[in-house]
C-alpha cells in the first residue's frame, strides 16, 4: 500500500487524473451492476414464486372431480402435469381430512416425505435452494383437500450466470471506453500543463524572466498561465511581499496552532463521548437482560407449582425488558433512519394525553420501583396536534424515563400542558398555533452551558456521571423527530430544583413548501 501511494505521489498530474477517471469509473459501475444482480436476483425470486402459485391454482382446479369422486387415477393424472415443469420436485395431494391421496415426484428425486398438513407452513415458503407452496383446494367455498408443491430453484441461478457473464462483459467493455476516451480528454489538460511546466523550469534554471508561457486555452489553466506571466513581470514587488508574508508568519503560525489545538480538543471530546456511549450503551443492554434471565429462571423453577398469576407476571416482567432491549435498538436504527431522511410518519390529530398515558403504564414499574410520584396536571382544554403516535411516543418515553433517572427516590415529576404558538414554516413573521408538553423532575439539573448540548449525538450532561446512565441518543432522536414534526424542543432548569424538558407541536402541521 506505501509504495502505490509513493507511487501516486511521484506520478505526472496526467497520471493522476487517469488513475482518479479509472478508479471512480469503476467504482460506480461496480456499484451500479452490483445493485442490478441484487434486484434482477430478487425479481427472479418473485416471478419463480407467481409461476409457483399459477400451478399450483391450475393443478388445483383440475384436482377438484378428483377429490370429489375421490378418484385416485385422475389425481395421479392432473399431479403428472407438474412433470412439464422441470423444476418441481415433488407434489403431494390431500383429501378433505388431510389424509395423502396422491403423490408425484420427478425422476431424479428418491425418498421424498409429504409434509404433515397439520405442520405445513401455509402459503409459499423459500428454503434456500428450493421453494414451496402449500394451500388448501376450495370448490364452490368449501374445501376439498389440500396440496403442496416444492420446487428447485435451479433455474434461476443459471438465468442469473448469465446475467452475471453479460453484466461482466459490459462493465469490461465500458471501462475500456471510458479509459480511452479519458485518455484523448486527458491532452487538453496535460498538454497545456506541460508547456507551463518547460517554462517555468527555463525561469528556474536560466533565471529568464523575458520568457512568456503561451495561453492556449481560456479556461482556469488560461487563468493559470495570465497569473504565471502576470507573476514574472511582477518578481520585485513579490519579493516584498514575501518580506511582509515573513513578518506576519508568526503570527500565522501562532493562529494555526491554536486551531489544531481546538481540533485536537474537539477530537478528543467526541472520543470520550463515544467511550461514555459504549460504556452506557453496555449498561442499558445488561439491565434488562438480567430481569430477563432473573424472571425466567423464576418460571422454569416454578413451572409446576406456580400460580397462573404469578407465571402471567414473570411473562410480563421478561415481556417488558424484551420491549426495552427492542427499543434501544430500534432508538438506533431510527436515528439512522432520521438522518438518511428515511423516517416514514403517520400524522393524525390526536389527543396528547393519549401518548402521555402509554408511556407511563410502561414505565409504571421503573416509578414504583424509585416510589415516585406522577402529577399529570390536567389541561383546561384537549390537547389536540396533529402528530405521529409512534414517534411523539418514542419521544415522551425519551423525556419521561430521563427524567426517572435523575429524580431521587419518593421524587415527583410533573407533567403539564399548555397553549402557544409556533413560528410559521412558511411564511416570515407569521405564527400557528401550537401545543405544548412540559416535564418537570426534582432531579439533579442540567447546567445552563449544556442546554444545547444535550441533544447532540452521543452527548450527556456532564451530571450523568452520577450513575444515571443512558446512551446519549435518545435527546438526539426526540430533537430530530420533533424537528420532523416542525415543532420546538428545549431544556430548562426549574426555578427550585430539577430540569426541564419541553417540547411544542403546532395544532396542524404545515407542509414545506
Amino acid at each position: 500500500m506505501k509504495s502505490i501511494s509513493k507511487y501516486f505521489l511521484r506520478a505526472s498530474i496526467e497520471s493522476k487524473i487517469r488513475w482518479i477517471v479509472i478508479i471512480t469509473s469503476s467504482a460506480m459501475l461496480f456499484s451500479a451492476f452490483g445493485a442490478f444482480m441484487f434486484f434482477s436476483y430478487i425479481y427472479l425470486e418473485r416471478n419463480k414464486e407467481k409461476q409457483l402459485q399459477i400451478l399450483h391454482d391450475m393443478v388445483s382446479i383440475s384436482s377438484h372431480n378428483a377429490l370429489i369422486y375421490r378418484d385416485y387415477d385422475s389425481a395421479i393424472d392432473k399431479l403428472d402435469a407438474l412433470r412439464s415443469d422441470q423444476s418441481v420436485l415433488y407434489a403431494c395431494l390431500y383429501d378433505y381430512d388431510g389424509e395423502e391421496f396422491a403423490v408425484y415426484s420427478r425422476t431424479d428425486v428418491e425418498g421424498i416425505s409429504c409434509p404433515d398438513p397439520d405442520k405445513a407452513k401455509y402459503g409459499s415458503n423459500n428454503f434456500g435452494r428450493e421453494m414451496d407452496l402449500y394451500r388448501d383446494i376450495f370448490f364452490r367455498n368449501e374445501k376439498m383437500g389440500s396440496l403442496y408443491i416444492r420446487t428447485d430453484l435451479d433455474a434461476i441461478d443459471d438465468v442469473f450466470y448469465q446475467f452475471v457473464q453479460y453484466s461482466v462483459l459490459a462493465f469490461l467493455i465500458s471501462l475500456i471506453c471510458g479509459y480511452l476516451a479519458s485518455s484523448q480528454m486527458l491532452k487538453f489538460v496535460s498538454n497545456p500543463i506541460k508547456s507551463l511546466l518547460k517554462t517555468a523550469k527555463d525561469v528556474s534554471e536560466n533565471y529568464n524572466y523575458s520568457v512568456r508561457a503561451d495561453k492556449v486555452l481560456d479556461d482556469e489553466l488560461g487563468v493559470l498561465v495570465d497569473s504565471f506571466n502576470h507573476m514574472l513581470q511582477q518578481i520585485h514587488e513579490r519579493d516584498t511581499e514575501v518580506v511582509k508574508a515573513y513578518e506576519g508568519l508568526e503570527l500565522r503560525v501562532i493562529e494555526r496552532t491554536q486551531q489544531l489545538e481546538d481540533a485536537r480538543q474537539a477530537a478528543e471530546a467526541a472520543n470520550q463521548a463515544k467511550t461514555a456511549f459504549l460504556t452506557n450503551m453496555s449498561h442499558e443492554l445488561r439491565t434488562p437482560m438480567h430481569v430477563v434471565l432473573s424472571y425466567s429462571g423464576f418460571g422454569i423453577e416454578e413451572i409446576k407449582s406456580a400460580e397462573r398469576e404469578e407465571l402471567l407476571e414473570y411473562f410480563t416482567r421478561i415481556n417488558d425488558s424484551g420491549a426495552r432491549l427492542l427499543l434501544l435498538l430500534n432508538n438506533i436504527l431510527d436515528l439512522a433512519k432520521l438522518e438518511s431522511g428515511k423516517m416514514v410518519f403517520d400524522m393524525r390529530r390526536s389527543d396528547l394525553r393519549q401518548p402521555v398515558n402509554t408511556v407511563l403504564t410502561e414505565l409504571s414499574n421503573l416509578l414504583e420501583g424509585k416510589s415516585i410520584r406522577v402529577i399529570a396536571v390536567e389541561p383546561e382544554e384537549p390537547p389536540i396536534a396533529e402528530f405521529d403516535m409512534g414517534k411523539i411516543i418514542q419521544v415522551i418515553y425519551n423525556l419521561v424515563s430521563n427524567a426517572i433517572k435523575f429524580t431521587p427516590e419518593n421524587g415527583t415529576i410533573t407533567i403539564s400542558y399548555k397553549k402557544g404558538q409556533l413560528p410559521s414554516c412558511n411564511y416570515e413573521d407569521d405564527m400557528v398555533e401550537a401545543i405544548s408538553l412540559s416535564i418537570k423532575d426534582n432531579g439533579i439539573g442540567v447546567p445552563e452551558n449544556e442546554f444545547e448540548a444535550v441533544f447532540d449525538k452521543f452527548i450527556q450532561s456532564s451530571k450523568t456521571h452520577t450513575g444515571a446512565g443512558g446512551t446519549g441518543l435518545g435527546l438526539a432522536i426526540s430533537k430530530e423527530i420533533i424537528l420532523e414534526h416542525n415543532g420546538k424542543i428545549w431544556c430548562e432548569n426549574n426555578e427550585t430544583k430539577g430540569a426541564c424538558f419541553t417540547f411544542m407541536l403546532p395544532v396542524q402541521r404545515e407542509d414545506v413548501q
